[in-house]
């Protein structure tokens, strides 16, 4: 794995992780190995109009962090009256739903039955089947101490997070804030219509900052920069239209009958009523998810129609819907499965395997071949084909901001500015 890092901070990064590959031994995990590579320099963009030369280097280790003597460490279970909040490590990892609900009192080692306030989900390297641990008995399960690989896995993560945001080098932080949820998302919610929605996928992917941690910041940081200063102004000015808007969020969350893990985990923050830095990402979702519920309601009133004819060109005017993948069996790669609408609720479906990925969210014009007539659970669906996207911009349509602003997130509300 290879983290890009300010030569300035590699001897306190390496300090640290030689002091830790001592310290892990007398747990019986393997150290870490790492090589450093010759220094070079990068363009760092602090505020707007403003960059700076910065002299990096690349830390590259000989493994994952969370791998150790055979074993995975997938997810840490945090257990709470008001449900269980699930922390996964890996993003691939998708939990099972047994253990969504799982009770404090398994541990799959010791079948003792008490409380516990973790519990830890493993799996041997290769297999499938998952494991639920109690926290004191972890050590004597897997051989090792897995408390050394997380403190591997946070020293890891401050890499890719505090590096660039702080000049000094703090390592693990003791002290947990909280933030009541209903005081968070209206931040969330400014954050969205000022900069457009990054998810904590698209932020991994890309680099850019989430919405969530965005909104953290700016609730947290006790001395902001120019660019903070200045979105909060623009929040202030609106935060009352932003807590009634967050009242009707937190509304549909508690109606939620969990289908999935992420579903689950929100359900579980909104219902004990608070948001730490590890959740912030969780619970900025909840803005999005509000969104895509009306947008489907609204969609759902208006029925839609075939266009054309198979075989038929056509000119198009479409918005991204959802994007999903599937691996392409003919060539290495995966295609794009584009769900997109009309102006007028017509619903429109195309499978791109060309270099140009489309964006949720954003509106594109274009030539394209109508391929045949599908219905989908009782909606008519054209299938395109040939399809040749342009990016609608703001300058194509006046009046109208453009869906996806230039940091690549979801431009997400509306709102009339007063």
């Amino acid at each position: 794995m290879k983290y890009t890092i300010p030569t300035y901070y590699l001897p306190k990064v390496t300090k640290k992780l030689d002091r830790m590959n001592k310290s892990v031994s007398k747990a019986k995990i393997n150290p870490i190995s790492y090589t450093v590579s010759t220094p070079y320099t990068i363009t760092q963009h602090i505020e707007e109009h403003k960059k700076r030369e910065v002299e990096v280097v690349d830390l590259t280790t000989d493994r994952d962090p969370l791998v150790n003597n055979g074993w995975v460490f997938l997810a840490l279970i945090e257990h709470d009256p008001a449900g269980n909040m699930i922390l996964k490590a890996n993003t691939d990892f998708c939990v099972p739903e047994t253990y969504r609900k799982t009770s404090s009192y398994v541990c799959e080692h010791c079948k003792t039955k008490h409380d516990r306030k973790y519990t830890y989900l493993i799996r041997k390297e290769g297999l499938d089947e998952v494991k639920q641990v109690g926290s004191t008995c972890i050590k004597a399960f897997l051989g090792f101490d897995i408390t050394g690989a997380l403190k591997y896995r946070d020293l890891f993560e401050s890499l890719e997070r505090d590096v660039w945001d702080n000049d000094l080098y703090t390592g693990m932080i003791r002290e947990v804030h909280t933030v009541p949820v209903e005081n968070f998302l209206p931040y969330v919610l400014g954050e969205s219509e000022l900069h457009g929605y990054v998810s904590a996928k698209i932020a991994y992917e890309t680099g850019q900052l989430a919405t969530g941690k965005a909104a953290w910041d700016l609730m947290i940081d006790m001395r902001p920069s120019e660019a903070q200063a200045r979105d909060l102004r623009a929040i202030h000015t609106k935060i009352d239209e932003y807590k009634a808007y967050t009242e009707k969020i937190l509304s549909y969350v508690k109606s939620l009958s969990p289908k999935n893990e992420f579903e689950a985990n929100l359900v579980t923050l909104v219902t004990r009523g608070y948001v730490t830095f590890k959740t912030a990402n969780i619970a900025a979702a909840a803005v999005i998810m509000y969104k895509k519920h009306m947008d489907s309601l609204k969609e759902k009133a208006k029925p839609s129609d075939w266009i054309g004819n198979p075989g038929e060109k056509i000119e198009v005017r479409l918005t991204v819907k959802s994007v999903n993948y599937i691996e392409n069996r003919y060539s290495r790669g995966s295609i794009q499965i584009c769900n997109m609408r009309d102006e007028n609720g017509n619903i429109f479906s195309w499978f791109n395997s060309g270099r140009t990925s489309l964006v949720e969210g954003v509106t594109y014009t274009g030539k394209a071949t109508v391929k045949r007539h599908n219905e989908y659970k009782g909606h008519k669906v054209t299938v395109l084909t040939r399809f040749k996207p342009v990016e609608l911009t703001a300058e194509d349509a006046p009046g109208r901001e453009k869906n996806v602003p230039s940091n690549g997130g979801i431009k997400i509300f509306n709102f009339k500015r007063s």
